[in-house]
């Protein structure tokens, strides 16, 4: 053998040993959190070695990233190992996609992490170690989508491994994390035996782990504060924070979080001044480029922000603590600071929104951070500025969607060249394609994996949007545009504009029409007595915009909270639409009498001489027809005789007076006056079969019990519906009369395809099944026919409806529960209805319940008469439900008022 063949073969394997134990010496660097040294030794590999080397130095490098929460960087080299690793079979691939997983795990995108923690889960493992972890991760993201049952199987499965490979480190980790599942699930003995395992195996380990320690630390004084034993919560917070203190120094996000933690338990104890004092200690930690101690001073964005979501969660606090020392002391300026502070985090939360581009992730990321808009909307009240109570109560309701319109206008008007924006969406449709097919067949993993990258493309194109157009990033960020006077313009003579927000301790009501606007602060709590200084000033706050009223009308509040120290307005709507369904009188005059008390009687005075109220409710009230709340119940009274609200109003709703107000769409040209389908399902043929590939629904994991088997006598075969054809016929044939143009989708005609392609017409009319899904709202459908189509075809997502290119004046979901949905804090119910608003559809009536077919369809064409005959929608609809009370066999609710009508 050539004698240097041999030294280059020796050369390459002490190159290699060498790089090895470079790699080696990296890695022991970053664990102890010199990052810099770490990472200096990692490039230095990256410009000296072969690729071999290469990809696992951008896969350390992508962890030193992630411990810095430097997220885009932790993906840029994630993305660097990934390519590399595609040229070995070693692995790696598997640990990019867990690494994938963890970036997204630390940014609260559960949904992206878990699909990217099963994608690593698809890979053969690298060794039984990596398979800890990543059950560890999955057990993890389980435990944050309040799945308990999984998180606690796949975290125990990852402790097994850590004890079997006696990987302490590791098994403390789960431990901690054992003990956060038991204690959100309220288990605090379990919780409590957990936390005691990882004291013992942390105390066994041969080289002390601080950190673990701190952690340890900070769990234990959960546990403390939940057990009321607040000295020794106090003490273990002030250890953890000396451990991080010596490891991290003064600006670090553990830091920042310690401090907010302490601050949380002096607000507690109504220790208000030592909590400003934490409070600000963690702003000043979070922020390198901000130090004053003042709590009426607040650090900027440009502050050198250290982590955004710690930075808006110490804002929301800051405002709690200000706001309980106003009520305190009754300072007027601890509510100015109080708002400055939450108006601060309020621009944090908008900064933030653009990071998630998943729905069902944004809904998380607002229902977490709600209670700023409670903050916010509380402070101004109590300021006397009922109008800027209005406008934050407002901002807060459908926060999700109108983020998305708001972006949407954004960047439909900005001055972002037109080839720039025909090439932004054509890539969305891309994108928004894959994400209905993975919708339909969620267990494909390549479909899965085909769509994420397409989802990553997307999301890579906008930020690099916002980079080349500064003025766009700016506008992006800010809070939507709200205008009062612009929604009053957009109300009739007649109309009124009711809007309700329940607070934490009040509720509201708002009331607009075209020349006035008040707003109503009421409190929950009965047993404030009139003399009492917070209740005079909860409850004369009745605000016109020009002049503030000074009265209180001590009828309306009297009567208002005896009833509300009766019930919670949950529970109210529950038992009121509950004896509704269940055909019980007693109940329903009782709880609907009730409903009225509290929502219409303290404003009965400003309804004179209107017609029609447009509803906007907000948390449970969206399940509440308002149409049934009835005053002055009678003895045995009949249904005819009540005196329903619907008898004195047409009644239509929104999600908010914002998106009220918005002019996202322009009005299209309509070609067709009415388009009618009707699958009708008959069980003379196949076409009630569902399609084979919608049998996942019926899985325990994408399914609860009241979706779609509410909408099927057996497994995989839909309900007939034979009044529904009968209903769209003749609706038709009422159009025709008229002269007006109109087409019918019959029996197997009645597609999907047929469906997304009809996007002129200017009434569209569903008479079809509909079904919801709670655990999955995505997975929320409208069934059209499964006969003779292709796999994939036959239902339209909820997801579907936001790509959807109709923009009807009106829709109208004839089918059951096309209205309902899990009802998201901020969100209102995520219901069929979103999307199709935000695509521009102007109305749509739905249900709210479970509806007959022989009664849908008396209803529907009593309503398509009254509409034909120049009535407008809401009126229209007013008028049949009339006429079905003017008959004793048709003048139960349960018949008539479970159609509602959304829009404008």
């Amino acid at each position: 053998m050539n004698i240097k063949f041999i030294i280059f073969i020796l050369f390459g394997f002490f190159q290699t040993l060498s790089f090895g134990q470079s790699l080696e010496e990296a890695d022991q660097m970053i664990r102890e959190n010199n990052l810099v040294a770490g990472v200096q030794i990692l490039n230095d590999l990256i410009q000296n070695s072969g690729d071999s080397i290469k990809k696992e130095s951008y896969y350390r490098l992508s962890y030193a990233y992630v411990k810095q929460k430097s997220w885009q960087k932790a993906t840029l080299y994630n993305d660097s190992s990934f390519v590399l690793n595609q040229q070995f079979s070693d692995g790696g691939i598997a640990k990019n996609y867990m690494r994938y997983g963890a970036i997204y795990l630390h940014q609260a995108d559960y949904e992206n992490a878990q699909a990217h923690f099963f994608k690593a889960l698809d890979h053969p493992p690298v060794d039984e170690h990596f398979t800890g972890i990543l059950k560890g991760y999955i057990g993890t993201t389980f435990r944050a989508v309040k799945n308990f049952e999984k998180a606690d199987f796949y975290l125990e499965e990852s402790k097994n491994i850590f004890e079997k490979n006696n990987k302490k480190d590791d098994l403390i980790t789960t431990y901690i994390h054992l003990t956060k599942l038991n204690i959100s699930r309220g288990k605090l003995l379990a919780a409590d035996l957990y936390l005691r395992q990882a004291i013992e195996t942390e105390a066994s380990l041969e080289t002390p782990n601080s950190l673990q320690k701190a952690r340890i630390y900070t769990v234990s004084s959960t546990l403390d504060r939940l057990n009321e034993d607040y000295e020794s919560s106090f003490i273990n917070l002030h250890r953890a924070l000396k451990i991080y203190q010596n490891q991290f120094g003064e600006h670090h996000v553990d830091v920042a979080r310690t401090y907010s933690n302490l601050a949380v338990l002096y607000h507690r104890l109504d220790e208000i001044d030592t909590a400003k004092i934490f409070i600000q200690k963690s702003l000043i930690s979070l922020c390198p480029g901000f130090s004053s101690p003042e709590s009426r001073e607040n650090p900027d964005l440009e502050s050198g922000v250290i982590d955004f979501p710690e930075l808006l969660r110490g804002y929301k606090l800051k405002s709690k603590i200000l706001l309980k020392e106003f009520l305190l002391l009754d300072d007027r300026g601890k509510l100015d600071e109080a708002i400055h502070a939450a108006e601060k985090g309020l621009k944090v939360l908008y900064h933030l929104q653009l990071v998630y581009p998943e729905e069902v992730t944004k809904l998380r990321f607002y229902k977490k951070n709600y209670d700023i808009f409670n903050e916010l909307i509380a402070a101004w009240s109590y300021k006397g500025n009922m109008e800027k109570a209005f406008e934050y109560s407002e901002l807060a309701k459908s926060a999700t969607l109108q983020n998305m319109a708001h972006y949407s206008n954004i960047i439909k008007h900005s001055n972002v060249s037109a080839q720039t924006k025909e090439h932004l969406l054509f890539n969305k449709k891309m994108y928004q394609g894959y994400e209905e097919n993975l919708a339909k067949n969620p267990a494909d993993s390549d479909l899965l994996s085909a769509t994420l990258n397409h989802r990553n493309q997307f999301q890579k194109q906008i930020n690099l949007l916002e980079k080349q157009y500064p003025k766009l990033n700016e506008l992006l960020y800010k809070k939507p545009d709200f205008n009062l006077k612009e929604i009053q313009n957009k109300i009739g003579e007649e109309s009124i504009l009711i809007s309700y927000f329940l607070g934490e301790k009040e509720y509201f009501i708002f009331l607009l029409d075209r020349e006035n606007f008040k707003g109503i602060r009421i409190p929950h709590d009965s047993l404030i007595q009139g003399k009492d200084k917070a209740w005079l000033r909860a409850v004369s706050v009745i605000q016109d915009i020009t002049e503030t009223e000074d009265e209180s009308d001590e009828g309306i509040y009297t009567q208002i909270n005896y009833i509300s120290s009766q019930q919670a307005f949950g529970n109210s709507v529950q038992s009121c639409t509950r004896s509704i369904r269940k055909l019980d009188k007693r109940r329903f005059t009782k709880n609907s009498y009730v409903l009225y008390l509290k929502l219409i009687f303290p404003i009965e005075k400003y309804l004179k001489k209107k017609r029609h109220l447009i509803i906007i409710p907000h948390d449970h009230l969206h399940f509440l027809p308002f149409e049934t709340l009835i005053k002055k119940p009678g003895e045995n009274q009949s249904y005819q005789k009540m005196n329903f609200l619907i008898k004195d109003f047409a009644i239509s709703y929104h999600y908010s007076a914002a998106l009220f107000q918005s002019k996202l769409n322009k009005k299209p040209t309509y070609t067709m006056d009415f388009a009618g389908f009707a699958p009708v399902f008959n069980q003379s043929d196949s076409t009630n079969e569902l399609n084979n590939s919608y049998h996942f629904l019926f899985d325990t994991t994408f399914q609860n019990d009241i979706g779609v088997r509410s909408a099927v006598d057996q497994p995989f075969h839909f309900k007939a519906l034979p009044h529904s054809k009968k209903e769209v016929e003749g609706i038709a044939r009422l159009f025709v009369e008229k002269g007006e143009s109109s087409r019918t989708f019959l029996n197997e005609t009645a597609t999907e395809t047929q469906f997304k392609n009809v996007t002129q017409a200017r009434i569209i009319h569903l008479a079809t099944h509909s079904f919801i899904n709670e655990n999955h709202p995505q997975y929320s459908a409208i069934a059209f026919s499964p006969k003779n189509i292709k796999p994939g075809d036959g239902m339209v997502f909820s997801r579907e409806t936001y790509a959807w290119e109709g923009q009807p004046e009106l829709l109208v979901l004839s089918s059951c529960e096309s209205g309902l949905g899990k009802l998201v804090q901020g969100e209102g119910p995520l219901a069929l209805t979103r999307g199709f608003l935000y695509g521009g559809t102007k109305n749509i009536l739905f249900s709210l319940w479970k509806v007959y077919d022989k009664h849908t369809q008396t209803l529907m064409e009593a309503f398509y008469k009254n509409h034909l005959n120049g009535t407008s929608y809401a009126y229209a609809l007013q008028e049949a439900k009339l006429h079905f009370l003017e008959n004793s066999t048709t003048a139960h609710p349960k018949k008539w008022a479970g159609f509602v009508l959304i829009g404008q």
